[in-house]
């Protein structure tokens, strides 16, 4: 493409304006440019100056270009099309190939005789979608076994296939497979969403295709695994007390969430998982042989609780822990800062007296002090 530019407020802003398309798009070789700035009638219609592209007219105004075209029809020389089109450039993503593309978005199209079509105008000058780059692929999809059928996973837009096998390879996704009732047939696992904690994924979302004896089941899933929330009950001068946490809380938009303490399970077991939190939390150093299984105390069954069925895969198990503190211990407690602060925990202990634990508006608080007090009345613990 080639210019003669003279200098000019206009001129420079046309500069900057084109700056960037030649690498990106195919311009005609023949292109002339004038200058308009120092003309009164064309700067009073807000013309700065003009480009011509093959014989092709394009003004510029205020630093945008305006594309008037006149299409002739060789079967009737009595019709033509004649289009003004304001040019703007926006970037696409193809979701099938993973190219970004530049793509010419028009306006201000003014037909004003016979059909016609504005994209062979466009390229009559050799305007379309051009690829600016190519970002990584889509992975290739995988096989994984659920209840002994084959069962295609796929990636949605946007996952990279290291986040793709991450998610394949973990626990949460191979947990959630091997889970599945005999009775639900899975047909496709489309992955959606990928957060890694450091090496690890920590969160994971997906849609698969589930139908029971033929019929359709939702099958959107929020997988973050198991996790661990522990009661614990301070015996002070014969009053009992209980340790919260308060802690910000995004999801719900709260600065000071007051829970019971709580955490995520990883590699370690229930037990050992709720040992480690609530040292981490409460600063107790705690020996799993302290834990009581609240849930086996209050029903005589064990195992976790399901606490969002129809859209987290999240199981819980809950513990007790009872201890005997003085007055000075309970005071140290109160508004102490907990937490590991490199996991993003910031973390204040509330203690307050075991009876309130009830006006806690957290679920899972409610069900440690709805099983300790069960138990209490069977006489358990």
């Amino acid at each position: 493409m080639k210019l003669s530019i003279l200098p000019s407020p206009t001129s420079q802003g046309l500069l900057a304006l084109l700056g960037a398309l030649p690498s990106r798009l195919h311009w005609p070789k023949d292109a002339n440019f004038e200058d308009l700035s120092g003309v009164e009638e064309a700067n009073a219609a807000g013309v700065g100056a003009m480009l011509n592209i093959d014989g092709t007219a394009w003004s510029i105004r205020d630093n945008r270009l305006e594309f008037y075209a006149t299409t002739k029809f060789p079967d009737d020389p009595t019709r033509s099309l004649v289009s003004a089109v304001d040019v703007a450039w926006e970037c696409s993503l193809d979701a099938d190939t993973g190219a970004v593309y530049a793509v010419p978005a028009f306006s201000g199209i003014e037909v004003t005789e016979g059909p016609g079509s504005l994209a062979d105008l466009c390229a009559a000058v050799g305007f379309g979608r051009r690829k600016l780059a190519d970002i990584p692929g889509r992975p290739e999809p995988v096989e994984v076994t659920i209840n002994g059928a084959t069962v295609p996973v796929v990636a949605a837009p946007g996952i990279t296939p290291a986040q793709f096998a991450a998610a394949i390879a973990s626990p949460k996704f191979t947990d959630w497979a091997a889970s599945m009732s005999a009775e639900l047939t899975v047909s496709q696992v489309t992955i959606q969403s990928v957060d890694l904690f450091g090496k690890n994924v920590g969160f994971l979302k997906f849609t698969a295709n589930v139908t029971k004896d033929g019929k359709f089941v939702p099958g959107i899933a929020f997988i973050r695994g198991n996790s661990v929330a522990m009661l614990v009950v301070l015996d002070c001068e014969g009053e009992l007390y209980s340790p919260l946490t308060v802690q910000p809380r995004v999801p719900i938009g709260s600065e000071a969430s007051e829970e019971t303490a709580a955490g995520m399970l990883d590699a370690e077991s229930f037990v050992g998982a709720a040992a480690k939190e609530m040292t981490e939390e409460l600063g107790f150093a705690i020996r799993v042989e302290d834990l009581l299984d609240l849930r086996e105390a209050a029903t005589g069954q064990s195992g976790p609780v399901a606490l969002s069925p129809g859209g987290c895969d999240e199981r819980m198990r809950f513990f007790l822990y009872r201890r005997t503190v003085t007055r000075k211990e309970l005071h140290e407690l109160q508004g102490k800062l907990t937490g590991e602060l490199h996991e993003g925990e910031v973390i204040t202990l509330k203690v307050v007296p075991l009876d309130d634990v009830w006006n806690v508006g957290d679920g899972k608080t409610l069900i440690a002090i709805g099983l300790y007090d069960r138990a209490v009345r069977r006489g358990t613990i």
